[in-house]
Order: C-alpha cells, then structure tokens, then sequence
C-alpha cells in the first residue's frame, strides 16, 4: 500500500481515485456553489444575461431626462439619484473595509506612503450609477435557488 500513501501520488489505485473525485466533487458542490451562488451558481450566468440590458436601459432613462421639461420629474430623480450615490459609495466603503481587513498583514508592509485611494460613486456618470442601480434591484428582485445536493 505504499505507492498509495498520498492522494497526489503519481500512481494510485482506481478506487482510491474514483472516491478522491466523489470527495472533491461533493466539496465543489455542498461548499463552492452552496455557499458562493453568486459567483459559481447559474444565478451568476443569470445576472450576466440580465446586465447587458442594464445600459441600454440607463441610456434611454437619461434620454427621457435630458428631453422632460417637468421640474417636479427632474427634481425628484435628483433626489433618487442623490440617493443612490449615497448607498454605493457606502457599499464601496464597505468593500474597501472589509478587503483592508484581509490583506491587513500583507498591506501594512506595502501601504506606507500610500493615500487611501477608493472608489467613489461621485466619480461614476448618471449612466454607471444606474447601471449599479439596476443590478442591486436584480439582486433583490430574483430569488435566489438554493443548490439542492443529491446524495448518491
């Protein structure tokens, strides 16, 4: 049972091999695209298939401002849009937070000298920022499927 010792030896036995690959294919499934659907799950392709719309959709919606002549109209997507550059650039806060937190150790070292240099939703057009906008009332909107894992 030597040539056997480790699942990454170069000669392994066809049982071993076969539960190897059930272990890693369940792993894949139950932890991957159970935990993370947004980025391994079909919800993903989903979202991708949707945002191509998301600014054709944004460019018509400016195109409607740009030609309304009602104040009462314009004022308030001003307001709405006021809105939304207040929750994305809390979003992007947020991110960069929580990815300072994780490269905490290795950004101390590289980080000295460096401005806190993040994105910020002033610096996004109309278009973007509907655009963002969009894709969170996908992302609310759609529910998400659960994986549903068979044991075999």
């Amino acid at each position: 049972m030597a040539v056997c010792d480790s699942p990454f030896s170069p000669t392994m036995y066809l049982p071993a091999e076969t539960l190897l690959g059930r272990v890693t294919n369940q792993f894949l499934t139950q932890h991957l695209v159970g935990r993370y659907p947004l980025i391994f799950g079909p919800w993903c392709k989903a979202l991708d298939l949707e945002a191509e719309y998301f600014s054709p959709i944004s460019r018509s919606i400016i195109d409607i401002l740009e030609n309304s002549q009602n104040a009462a109209f314009l004022s308030k997507y001003h307001r709405l849009m006021k809105t939304a550059r207040n929750t994305l650039d809390s979003v992007f806060q947020a991110s960069v937070a929580a990815i300072k937190t994780h490269l905490l150790d290795l950004a101390v070292d590289e980080a000295e000298g460096e401005e806190d240099d993040h994105p910020s939703a002033a610096s996004l057009s109309d278009e973007e920022v509907l655009c963002q906008v969009l894709e969170q009332i996908y992302r609310i909107g759609v529910p998400q499927r659960r994986l549903k894992v068979r044991l075999n």
